[in-house]
C-alpha cells in the first residue's frame, strides 16, 4: 500500500469515527463484529437483505420525476425555462441522466448515510452540471468557522466551498452529518453474513454434523493425519454425499449431535431479514419476504411504503435542492418537488373511481384527470370546464329560489320549453344525465383501447392469413372473437364501475337513500361488462364476417376492405359506444338503487332537449320496476315512421342517440 492509498484509508476511518458519535476510534479499524465477520459499507452489500434495501430506496426515489416549478397568484406552474429544472428532471451533467444521479447519490445515502454532488456553475452563477463524488472520501469540515468539504478524487485531496456540493445527509447528531446505517447496523449484519456463511459451510460439509473415527489402537501423527486427509477427500462436500464408505481394521464412524443452536441456522436468517429491514424502514413484502405477508391490503400497504419510507428522503431531496441548488433570490419564486403521486396510485378501478367523484364535485376538469393519467390534454373549451351536480346551491341562495315557472316564448318548441323547466327544478333525471355524459371520454379511452387491440390483432392476422385463404382468416377471426371478452372485460369494467359509483350516489339522493356502492350494484355492473363485451364482440364478428362477403360478391380486395372499417371502427366506433353505454349503464344503475329503495313504479323522460318522435311518445310513461316500457312485438308510430321492436325495453335508451332516462315515481 503506497503513501496515498494509506492517508486515504486513514481518512475514510476518521470520517467514520466522527459519523458516530460515542464509538472507539480503534474500534472500526478492523471493522470486526462480535460474529466474526468484518462489515462496512462494502462489504455489507454482500448481504442481500442490506442490498436489496438500499437497492429499492434508490431506484424508488429515481423513478419519481423532479420538476423545477415556479409560483403563481394561484397555484403553480412547471418552470421549464429555469436552467435547473432540466438538470434535474433531464441530465446532470454529459453522462449522467437524472435517473442515474439520483439512484447513485441516494445508493450513497443507503450505505454511508451521506450523498455527495460537485456542482458545477457558469460565469451566471447558475447550475449547469452536478457530479457525484465518493462519500468515502468526502467530509464535511468546520475551517475557521466556514464550512467546507474535504474529498479525495483519484490521488489528490480537494477543499471545496459549501456552495460547490450538494449534500443530502440522513439522520444525524449535527443536523450535518448523517449516520452510516451500515456503521450504526454493523452487528445485524455481521450476524446475517456470519449465518450465511455458517450455512455455505454446513452444505459444503453435505450438510452433515461432523464427527470422528474411533479406531482400536493408537495411530502416530501421521498416520492420524493421512487418515483424516484420505476420508475428508472422500466424504466431504455436496459432490461427495451418500458415497460409501469402507472401515478397515476395527475402526468405527461416531456422529456427533449438532448443537440445538446451530440446527436453528435458519430460523437465524430469517430473523435477520427482518431485523436488517428494521433498520431501513423497509417493509417485508419489498424485499420479498413473503412468509407472514396477506394479498387482501397490499395497496394500502405499498402507500405506507411511501408515506413512511420514502416520503422523508423525498423531502430530505427538496429541501437540500431548495437551500443549496436555489439561490436566496430564487426561493422566493422557485421550488423543486417530486412527484410522489405517481407512486399513491392505486389500481384501474380505484383511480377512476377517484377521478369520478373528483369531476362530479367539481374540484377536477377533464384535462385535470387526464394529466394525471399521463394523456395529453383535450381543447381547453372541453377539458378545462368543471362540473358540479346540478341539485346543489350555495347556502346563501337557498332564500332567493322561486319556483320556476314555465317560459312564455311561443317561438319556442315544447321539448325545449319542458327542458328549461326540468333544468329550471333540477330535475333528478336531468342531473343523472349530464353527470353521466360526464363520463363518455373515460368511456370512450377505455373503446379506443379495445378497438386499437381489434385493429392490430386482426391486421396482422389479415395481411398474414387472406394470402392463403378466406377460410383460414374466417376461422381465425371466430376464434379471436370467442376468447375477447375475455379482455375486454378487464379494460371495459373500470370505467364501468366509476360511472356506477357517482350514479348511484345521485340517484340515492333523488329517492332520500343512503348512497353506497353495495356488493350487489358491484355484481350487477360485472355481469353488464360481461353482457356488453359478449354483444361487442359477437356484433364485430358479424360486421367482418358480413363485409368480407360483400368484398367478395363485388370482386373488391377483402384485405383492403378489412382494413378500412378497422380504421373506420378506431375513428368513430368508441365515441358511439361511449355515448351509448353511459345512458344505458346510468338507468341501469339508477334501477337498481330505486329496486333497492323500495321504489315499486318508474317514468320515462326525456332529459335531452331534442326529443325523437318516438322517444316522445314514450316520455311521462309509468310502468311497473320490472315491467318493460314497451314490449317485444310492441310498434311505435310517429308521422316519421313506424318503429318495430324485436326486444323488450327495460330501461332507456330507446335507440342510438336516444338520452332518455328513468326516474321514480
Amino acid at each position: 500500500m503506497n503513501i496515498v492509498d494509506a492517508v486515504k484509508q486513514v481518512y475514510v476511518l476518521y470520517q467514520r469515527y466522527r459519523a458516530t458519535p460515542g464509538s472507539s476510534f480503534w474500534q472500526f479499524v478492523g471493522n470486526d463484529t462480535d460474529a466474526g465477520v468484518d462489515v462496512d459499507e462494502r462489504t455489507a452489500l454482500n448481504s442481500s437483505v442490506v442490498f436489496a434495501c438500499v437497492r429499492i430506496l434508490a431506484e424508488t426515489l429515481a423513478t419519481v420525476p423532479c420538476h423545477v416549478y415556479e409560483r403563481q397568484e394561484r397555484g403553480k406552474s412547471r418552470a421549464h425555462s429555469h436552467p435547473l429544472y432540466h438538470i434535474l428532471h433531464d441530465q446532470v451533467n454529459p453522462e449522467m441522466s437524472a435517473f442515474t444521479f439520483f439512484e447513485t447519490l441516494q445508493g450513497h445515502i443507503g450505505a454511508w448515510g451521506n450523498g455527495y454532488a460537485e456542482i458545477h456553475r457558469n460565469g451566471a452563477g447558475e447550475v449547469i452540471a452536478l457530479w457525484p463524488l465518493r462519500p468515502d472520501n468526502t467530509y464535511p469540515e468546520r475551517v475557521n468557522k466556514r464550512l467546507v468539504y474535504r474529498t479525495v478524487i483519484g490521488d489528490k485531496g480537494y477543499v471545496l466551498p459549501k456552495d460547490k456540493v450538494l449534500h443530502v445527509a440522513g439522520l444525524g447528531y449535527d443536523g450535518l452529518v448523517g449516520y452510516s446505517p451500515v456503521a450504526m447496523a454493523r452487528q445485524s449484519v455481521g450476524l446475517s453474513l456470519a449465518a450465511e456463511k455458517y450455512g455455505a459451510k454446513l452444505f459444503g460439509n453435505n450438510a452433515r454434523p461432523g464427527g470422528y473415527l474411533k479406531h482400536p489402537s493408537k495411530l502416530s501423527a501421521d498416520a492420524q493425519k493421512r487418515l483424516i486427509d484420505s476420508w475428508e477427500s472422500r466424504h466431504s462436500g455436496l459432490d461427495n454425499a451418500h458415497r460409501l464408505a469402507v472401515l478397515e481394521e476395527g475402526m468405527e464412524f461416531q456422529t456427533v449431535g449438532i448443537p440445538p443452536q446451530d440446527a436453528q441456522m435458519l430460523q437465524t436468517r430469517k430473523f435477520q431479514v427482518a431485523d436488517i429491514a428494521r433498520w431501513y424502514r423497509m417493509p417485508l413484502h419489498k424485499i420479498q419476504e413473503m412468509e407472514s405477508a396477506t394479498f387482501s391490503n397490499i395497496e394500502q400497504q405499498a402507500i405506507e411504503f411511501v408515506v413512511d419510507t420514502m416520503l422523508p428522503w423525498i423531502r430530505r431531496w427538496e429541501a437540500a435542492i431548495r437551500t443549496q441548488l436555489l439561490t436566496p433570490m430564487e426561493r422566493e419564486k422557485y421550488f423543486a418537488e417530486f412527484l410522489v403521486e405517481g407512486l399513491l396510485r392505486g389500481d384501474t378501478q380505484a383511480r377512476y373511481t377517484a377521478y369520478a367523484t373528483a369531476r362530479q364535485w367539481g374540484w377536477m376538469s377533464a384535462n385535470d384527470v387526464r394529466e394525471a393519467e399521463n394523456l395529453n390534454p383535450l381543447p381547453q373549451e372541453q377539458g378545462d370546464i368543471y362540473l358540479v351536480p346540478m341539485n346543489m346551491i350555495a347556502a346563501s341562495q337557498t332564500t332567493q329560489v322561486e319556483a320556476p315557472r314555465p317560459p312564455e316564448d311561443e317561438g319556442r318548441t315544447a321539448d325545449i320549453q319542458r327542458m328549461e323547466l326540468r333544468n329550471a327544478q333540477g330535475h333528478g333525471a336531468v342531473a343523472r344525465m349530464k353527470l353521466a355524459a360526464s363520463f363518455e371520454r373515460i368511456f370512450a379511452d377505455a373503446a379506443t383501447r379495445i378497438v386499437r387491440r381489434e385493429k392490430a390483432d386482426i391486421g396482422r392476422q389479415a395481411k398474414k392469413l387472406l394470402e392463403r385463404s378466406d377460410e383460414e382468416f374466417t376461422n381465425w377471426l371466430t376464434e379471436f372473437y370467442r376468447e375477447a371478452p375475455t379482455w375486454m372485460i378487464p379494460m371495459f369494467t373500470p370505467a364501468l364501475l366509476s360511472l356506477a359509483e357517482a350514479l348511484q350516489a345521485q340517484a340515492a339522493g333523488e329517492v332520500g337513500a343512503a348512497a353506497q356502492m353495495t356488493p350487489e350494484l358491484e355484481r350487477a355492473m360485472s355481469r353488464y361488462a360481461e353482457i356488453w363485451a359478449t354483444n361487442y364482440a359477437r356484433y364485430s364478428r358479424l360486421q367482418l364476417l358480413a363485409l368480407m362477403r360483400q368484398a367478395v360478391e363485388e370482386g373488391d380486395d377483402v384485405l383492403d376492405a378489412v382494413e378500412t372499417r378497422l380504421s373506420e371502427w378506431e375513428e368513430k366506433r368508441p365515441y358511439k359506444e361511449a355515448s351509448q353505454e353511459t345512458v344505458q349503464a346510468s338507468n341501469v344503475v339508477a334501477k337498481h338503487v330505486f329496486a333497492a329503495a323500495g321504489i315499486t313504479r318508474i317514468r320515462w323522460v326525456n332529459a335531452g332537449g331534442n326529443p325523437c318522435p318516438y322517444c316522445e311518445e314514450l316520455d311521462g310513461k309509468v310502468v311497473g320496476i320490472e315491467e318493460p316500457f314497451v314490449g317485444s312485438n310492441d310498434r311505435l308510430e310517429s308521422e316519421d315512421g313506424v318503429m318495430n321492436l324485436y326486444k323488450p325495453t327495460f330501461t332507456p335508451p330507446l335507440h342510438r342517440g336516444c338520452v332518455c332516462m328513468i326516474e321514480s315515481t
